[in-house]
């Protein structure tokens, strides 16, 4: 068990009252079961999370990044992502609609080991990867993006559906106005130094 349905996951606990993201904690009213916040903390009875994100981020599609240097004959292999992202989790954050300060609206990447874990602990975050530059997590209505779906085609290159539920314009891009956005290695965008 993850702790569910009587513990639940720190992550940003404001003031003297948090003790770090990732911490587990029982759920108020599972004081009437007899638990503790210690219950939930005991890996005996729980499995401690690898990693935390911001309650309402609604992550929906999850792909890892399978690098080949064999690819089709049709591909570009400059528009193929880099080895160095290889068996990274990208992962859609649909975002909150009703949550008062935004959030999620994005893709992030998970950086993974060799081993298949994930390159850190539960307190850092993940990797911003293509999200909105503003204050404001959520994106203008014209360019709406709420990311839904994560894949990689053959050609290594990354496809991100998104809902576009409020889309105010006629996008013709698919029916019930939502996106499909194509993203592709580029030599003007350098992979980041902290996602080698």
């Amino acid at each position: 068990s993850y702790g569910y349905p009587f513990c639940w996951t720190e992550y940003n606990i404001s003031g003297d009252a948090g003790m770090g993201r990732g911490t587990q904690w029982l759920w108020p009213r599972s004081f009437d079961e007899g638990l503790t916040d210690d219950y939930c903390r005991d890996e005996e009875n729980n499995i401690p999370p690898a990693m935390a994100i911001q309650a309402h981020s609604a992550s929906l599609g999850m792909e890892f990044y399978n690098w080949s240097d064999d690819l089709p004959a049709e591909c570009d292999p400059s528009e193929a992502f880099p080895q160095e992202m290889n068996g990274d989790l990208f992962m859609a954050l649909h975002g909150s609609v009703t949550r008062i300060v935004p959030t999620g609206y994005k893709v992030v990447q998970v950086k993974m080991t060799d081993d298949g874990d994930i390159d850190f602990d539960a307190s850092d975050q993940p990797i911003d990867f293509f999200k909105h530059e503003g204050e404001d997590a959520r994106w203008s209505q014209n360019d709406y993006f709420r990311p839904v779906g994560v894949t990689f085609d053959k050609c290594g290159r990354m496809f991100v559906s998104s809902s576009g539920a409020f889309l105010l314009d006629k996008s013709p891009d698919l029916p019930g106005r939502g996106k499909l956005i194509q993203i592709i290695k580029s030599d003007c965008c350098p992979v980041p130094p902290e996602s080698k």
